[in-house]
Protein backbone atom coordinates (compact mmCIF):
# COMPACT_ATOMS: atom_id res chain seq x y z
CA UNK A 1 0.00 0.00 0.00
CA UNK A 2 3.11 2.42 0.39
CA UNK A 3 4.35 2.18 -2.44
CA UNK A 4 1.15 2.47 -4.36
CA UNK A 5 0.89 5.74 -2.49
CA UNK A 6 4.05 7.25 -3.54
CA UNK A 7 3.12 6.54 -6.83
CA UNK A 8 -0.20 8.06 -6.79
CA UNK A 9 1.35 10.93 -4.94
CA UNK A 10 4.18 11.50 -7.99
CA UNK A 11 1.54 10.74 -10.75
CA UNK A 12 -0.50 13.73 -8.67
CA UNK A 13 2.86 15.60 -8.81
CA UNK A 14 3.68 15.33 -12.28
CA UNK A 15 0.31 15.86 -14.03
CA UNK A 16 -0.45 19.14 -11.58
CA UNK A 17 2.91 20.92 -11.64
CA UNK A 18 3.66 20.64 -15.56
CA UNK A 19 1.60 21.83 -18.62
CA UNK A 20 2.92 18.47 -20.81
CA UNK A 21 0.60 15.08 -20.50
CA UNK A 22 3.86 13.24 -21.12
CA UNK A 23 4.29 13.46 -17.73
CA UNK A 24 1.61 11.20 -16.49
CA UNK A 25 3.50 8.55 -18.21
CA UNK A 26 6.78 9.52 -16.72
CA UNK A 27 4.91 8.60 -13.15
CA UNK A 28 3.47 5.19 -14.48
CA UNK A 29 7.35 4.64 -15.48
CA UNK A 30 8.54 5.26 -12.12
CA UNK A 31 6.12 3.29 -10.67
CA UNK A 32 7.19 0.38 -12.58
CA UNK A 33 10.78 0.97 -11.59
CA UNK A 34 9.97 0.90 -7.99
CA UNK A 35 10.87 -3.00 -8.23
CA UNK A 36 7.44 -3.63 -6.69
CA UNK A 37 5.74 -5.35 -9.59
CA UNK A 38 7.31 -8.85 -8.20
CA UNK A 39 6.02 -8.52 -4.79
CA UNK A 40 2.51 -7.48 -5.29
CA UNK A 41 2.19 -10.07 -7.72
CA UNK A 42 3.15 -12.61 -5.42
CA UNK A 43 0.67 -11.47 -2.91
CA UNK A 44 -2.56 -12.65 -2.54
CA UNK A 45 -4.48 -9.74 -2.97
CA UNK A 46 -2.75 -8.79 -6.46
CA UNK A 47 -5.96 -9.25 -8.49
CA UNK A 48 -8.07 -7.20 -6.18
CA UNK A 49 -4.81 -4.35 -5.90
CA UNK A 50 -4.69 -4.59 -10.03
CA UNK A 51 -8.20 -3.55 -10.06
CA UNK A 52 -8.35 -0.93 -7.98
CA UNK A 53 -4.60 0.29 -9.73
CA UNK A 54 -6.22 0.26 -13.03
CA UNK A 55 -9.33 2.00 -11.97
CA UNK A 56 -7.12 4.78 -10.45
CA UNK A 57 -5.25 5.07 -13.76
CA UNK A 58 -8.18 5.61 -15.86
CA UNK A 59 -9.16 8.45 -13.26
CA UNK A 60 -6.76 10.35 -13.62
CA UNK A 61 -5.55 10.01 -17.71
CA UNK A 62 -9.34 10.71 -17.95
CA UNK A 63 -9.27 14.01 -15.74
CA UNK A 64 -5.56 14.84 -17.56
CA UNK A 65 -7.10 14.10 -20.90
CA UNK A 66 -10.51 16.79 -20.14
CA UNK A 67 -7.54 19.46 -18.38
CA UNK A 68 -5.30 19.30 -20.91
CA UNK A 69 -7.05 18.56 -24.18
CA UNK A 70 -10.06 20.75 -23.42
CA UNK A 71 -8.22 23.96 -23.53
CA UNK A 72 -6.13 24.22 -26.51
CA UNK A 73 -5.79 27.56 -26.02
CA UNK A 74 -3.04 27.07 -23.57
CA UNK A 75 -0.87 26.08 -26.20
CA UNK A 76 -1.12 28.67 -28.25
CA UNK A 77 -0.69 31.11 -24.99
CA UNK A 78 2.75 30.42 -24.80
CA UNK A 79 4.18 30.47 -28.72
CA UNK A 80 6.76 32.72 -29.03
CA UNK A 81 6.43 35.87 -32.22
CA UNK A 82 8.25 33.50 -34.60
CA UNK A 83 6.29 29.99 -33.80
CA UNK A 84 2.70 32.66 -34.36
CA UNK A 85 4.46 33.31 -38.18
CA UNK A 86 5.15 29.78 -38.70
CA UNK A 87 1.15 28.96 -37.43
CA UNK A 88 0.25 32.10 -39.87
CA UNK A 89 2.05 30.30 -42.85
CA UNK A 90 0.81 26.93 -42.27
CA UNK A 91 -2.76 28.05 -41.84
CA UNK A 92 -2.29 30.19 -45.19
CA UNK A 93 -0.61 27.28 -47.10
CA UNK A 94 -3.36 24.57 -45.61
CA UNK A 95 -5.70 27.19 -47.52
CA UNK A 96 -4.31 27.39 -50.44
CA UNK A 97 -4.32 23.32 -50.90
CA UNK A 98 -7.92 23.07 -49.54
CA UNK A 99 -9.49 26.10 -51.92
CA UNK A 100 -6.29 26.59 -54.11
CA UNK A 101 -6.20 30.18 -53.34
CA UNK A 102 -5.58 32.45 -50.65
CA UNK A 103 -7.11 36.30 -50.33
CA UNK A 104 -5.71 37.20 -46.76
CA UNK A 105 -7.35 38.77 -44.53
CA UNK A 106 -10.13 41.03 -46.66
CA UNK A 107 -11.49 44.30 -45.58
CA UNK A 108 -14.66 44.13 -48.25
CA UNK A 109 -15.55 47.63 -47.53
CA UNK A 110 -12.26 48.99 -48.72
CA UNK A 111 -12.30 46.82 -52.08
CA UNK A 112 -14.91 49.86 -53.17
CA UNK A 113 -14.36 52.31 -51.03
CA UNK A 114 -12.08 54.54 -52.49
CA UNK A 115 -13.39 56.43 -55.33
CA UNK A 116 -11.16 57.09 -58.74
CA UNK A 117 -9.92 60.78 -58.26
CA UNK A 118 -10.16 63.67 -60.58
CA UNK A 119 -7.24 64.73 -62.88
CA UNK A 120 -3.90 63.11 -63.40
CA UNK A 121 -2.73 60.85 -60.37
CA UNK A 122 1.47 61.38 -59.36
CA UNK A 123 2.65 57.65 -58.71
CA UNK A 124 5.35 58.11 -56.12
CA UNK A 125 8.56 55.56 -55.42
CA UNK A 126 7.13 53.11 -52.97
CA UNK A 127 3.74 52.99 -53.63
CA UNK A 128 2.57 49.87 -53.53
CA UNK A 129 0.39 48.57 -56.60
CA UNK A 130 -1.97 45.84 -55.64
CA UNK A 131 -4.65 44.60 -58.54
CA UNK A 132 -7.69 42.53 -59.19
CA UNK A 133 -7.75 41.92 -62.57
CA UNK A 134 -5.17 38.86 -61.99
CA UNK A 135 -4.19 35.87 -59.67
CA UNK A 136 -0.53 35.34 -58.72
CA UNK A 137 -0.90 31.62 -58.17
CA UNK A 138 -2.04 30.53 -55.20
CA UNK A 139 -3.19 34.11 -54.01
CA UNK A 140 -6.01 36.46 -54.76
CA UNK A 141 -4.88 39.25 -56.56
CA UNK A 142 -1.04 40.76 -57.28
CA UNK A 143 0.74 43.51 -56.49
CA UNK A 144 4.33 45.55 -57.56
CA UNK A 145 5.68 47.98 -55.63
CA UNK A 146 7.21 51.32 -57.12
CA UNK A 147 10.58 52.10 -58.19
CA UNK A 148 12.77 55.48 -57.34
CA UNK A 149 12.29 55.92 -60.89
CA UNK A 150 8.74 56.40 -60.76
CA UNK A 151 7.54 55.12 -64.28
CA UNK A 152 8.32 51.81 -63.15
CA UNK A 153 6.87 49.22 -61.37
CA UNK A 154 8.57 46.15 -59.83
CA UNK A 155 6.32 42.42 -59.71
CA UNK A 156 6.75 38.83 -60.69
CA UNK A 157 4.40 37.28 -62.68
CA UNK A 158 3.93 33.79 -61.26
CA UNK A 159 5.19 30.17 -61.55
CA UNK A 160 7.87 29.91 -63.90
CA UNK A 161 8.35 34.24 -63.83
CA UNK A 162 11.27 35.94 -62.66
CA UNK A 163 11.07 39.75 -61.20
CA UNK A 164 10.76 41.77 -63.67
CA UNK A 165 10.40 45.80 -63.92
CA UNK A 166 7.80 46.93 -66.68
CA UNK A 167 5.92 50.42 -66.80
CA UNK A 168 2.66 52.25 -65.16
CA UNK A 169 1.31 52.46 -68.30
CA UNK A 170 2.07 48.20 -69.22
CA UNK A 171 0.97 47.95 -65.64
CA UNK A 172 -2.14 49.42 -66.05
CA UNK A 173 -2.70 47.76 -69.47
CA UNK A 174 -2.28 44.15 -68.03
CA UNK A 175 -3.93 45.08 -64.71
CA UNK A 176 -6.54 47.48 -65.31
CA UNK A 177 -8.40 47.75 -61.96
CA UNK A 178 -5.91 48.50 -59.74
CA UNK A 179 -5.37 50.59 -56.14
CA UNK A 180 -2.63 52.65 -54.86
CA UNK A 181 -1.60 52.20 -51.44
CA UNK A 182 0.94 54.48 -50.04
CA UNK A 183 3.45 54.81 -47.07
CA UNK A 184 2.61 58.08 -44.58
CA UNK A 185 6.76 58.63 -45.28
CA UNK A 186 7.63 59.49 -48.40
CA UNK A 187 11.32 59.06 -47.34
CA UNK A 188 11.41 55.64 -46.33
CA UNK A 189 9.13 54.87 -48.82
CA UNK A 190 11.79 55.82 -51.47
CA UNK A 191 13.90 53.96 -48.88
CA UNK A 192 11.91 50.93 -49.97
CA UNK A 193 11.93 51.55 -53.59
CA UNK A 194 15.59 52.03 -53.55
CA UNK A 195 15.82 48.35 -51.63
CA UNK A 196 13.88 46.48 -54.41
CA UNK A 197 15.33 48.31 -56.89
CA UNK A 198 19.01 47.45 -55.48
CA UNK A 199 18.38 43.76 -54.58
CA UNK A 200 15.73 42.54 -57.65
CA UNK A 201 16.39 44.77 -60.60
CA UNK A 202 18.62 42.11 -62.81
CA UNK A 203 20.53 45.37 -63.91
CA UNK A 204 21.04 47.22 -60.92
CA UNK A 205 23.06 43.40 -60.04
CA UNK A 206 20.65 42.31 -57.48
CA UNK A 207 21.26 39.50 -55.90
CA UNK A 208 17.81 38.18 -55.67
CA UNK A 209 16.63 39.01 -59.36
CA UNK A 210 17.20 35.64 -60.75
CA UNK A 211 14.62 33.60 -57.64
CA UNK A 212 11.91 31.70 -58.75
CA UNK A 213 8.64 31.96 -57.94
CA UNK A 214 7.36 30.03 -55.08
CA UNK A 215 6.39 29.65 -51.37
CA UNK A 216 9.19 28.33 -50.12
CA UNK A 217 11.29 29.39 -46.84
CA UNK A 218 10.16 32.11 -44.68
CA UNK A 219 8.88 35.72 -45.58
CA UNK A 220 12.38 36.97 -44.90
CA UNK A 221 14.49 34.77 -46.79
CA UNK A 222 15.64 34.27 -50.39
CA UNK A 223 14.64 30.73 -51.24
CA UNK A 224 12.13 31.71 -53.32
CA UNK A 225 9.81 34.49 -53.84
CA UNK A 226 6.39 36.02 -54.88
CA UNK A 227 4.71 39.14 -56.03
CA UNK A 228 3.54 40.55 -52.52
CA UNK A 229 6.73 38.72 -50.06
CA UNK A 230 8.84 41.12 -52.49
CA UNK A 231 6.89 44.40 -51.52
CA UNK A 232 7.03 43.13 -47.97
CA UNK A 233 10.54 42.78 -47.85
CA UNK A 234 11.54 45.96 -49.55
CA UNK A 235 9.28 47.86 -46.86
CA UNK A 236 11.14 45.31 -44.00
CA UNK A 237 15.07 45.48 -45.31
CA UNK A 238 14.74 48.98 -46.84
CA UNK A 239 12.33 50.51 -44.83
CA UNK A 240 12.45 49.40 -41.42
CA UNK A 241 9.10 48.73 -41.62
CA UNK A 242 7.65 45.22 -40.85
CA UNK A 243 4.30 45.10 -42.57
CA UNK A 244 1.72 43.62 -39.80
CA UNK A 245 -1.48 41.33 -39.94
CA UNK A 246 -3.61 39.54 -36.77
CA UNK A 247 -3.68 36.48 -36.10
CA UNK A 248 -6.37 34.76 -33.81
CA UNK A 249 -5.55 31.64 -31.61
CA UNK A 250 -8.32 30.30 -29.18
CA UNK A 251 -6.27 32.40 -26.62
CA UNK A 252 -5.11 36.00 -28.15
CA UNK A 253 -4.66 38.20 -30.80
CA UNK A 254 -1.99 39.53 -32.01
CA UNK A 255 0.08 41.36 -34.34
CA UNK A 256 2.52 39.06 -36.00
CA UNK A 257 5.09 39.49 -38.73
CA UNK A 258 2.94 37.25 -41.33
CA UNK A 259 3.76 33.79 -42.93
CA UNK A 260 2.26 34.25 -46.17
CA UNK A 261 1.68 37.75 -47.31
CA UNK A 262 -1.16 38.12 -49.65
CA UNK A 263 -1.73 41.11 -52.11
CA UNK A 264 -4.98 41.84 -50.66
CA UNK A 265 -3.41 42.29 -47.24
CA UNK A 266 -2.58 45.69 -48.07
CA UNK A 267 -5.99 46.63 -48.49
CA UNK A 268 -7.23 45.73 -45.22
CA UNK A 269 -7.95 49.12 -43.73
CA UNK A 270 -7.44 47.58 -40.24
CA UNK A 271 -3.81 46.67 -41.21
CA UNK A 272 -3.29 49.84 -43.30
CA UNK A 273 -3.99 51.80 -40.41
CA UNK A 274 -1.80 49.67 -37.87
CA UNK A 275 1.25 50.13 -39.89
CA UNK A 276 0.59 52.96 -41.52
CA UNK A 277 -0.62 52.86 -45.00
CA UNK A 278 -3.26 54.70 -47.27
CA UNK A 279 -5.22 53.78 -50.07
CA UNK A 280 -5.21 56.53 -52.13
CA UNK A 281 -6.18 56.12 -55.57
CA UNK A 282 -8.49 53.30 -57.16
CA UNK A 283 -8.54 53.00 -60.64
CA UNK A 284 -11.10 51.15 -62.56
CA UNK A 285 -12.06 49.22 -59.86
Amino acid sequence: MENLLLFLQTLFIHTYSKKNKKNIYDAIKLYCSLDIIGKIIKGKGWRKMKRILMSLLSLVLFLSAFLFDSNPSAANSDLTDEELTNLHYQQALEEMNRTGSYPGEIDNDDLNSVPPEAGSFSFKAGDILVTKSTDSSGLLGHTGIVLTNPKNVLHIRGPGAKPAVISINQWLSDYPATKVVRFNSSSRAYDAAKWASSNYVKSNGGRYSNLDYGFTGSIKGFKSTYCSKIVWQAYYYGAQKGYKVILQTPSQTKWIIPGIIAPYHYLNKSYQNYNGFKTVKSIKW
